[in-house]
């Protein structure tokens, strides 16, 4: 199986503005469970 990898950077501000503040700046707001 193939493996992927993902670069993530924690947000310090959280709510509906502040993702689309990140998809405005290319990021993809994301909640990542396990690892």
């Amino acid at each position: 199986m193939a493996e992927i990898t993902i670069n993530g950077v924690l947000r310090t501000e959280f709510g509906k503005g502040a993702s689309r503040r990140a998809r405005r700046d290319g990021l993809v707001p994301a909640v990542i469970y396990g690892h």
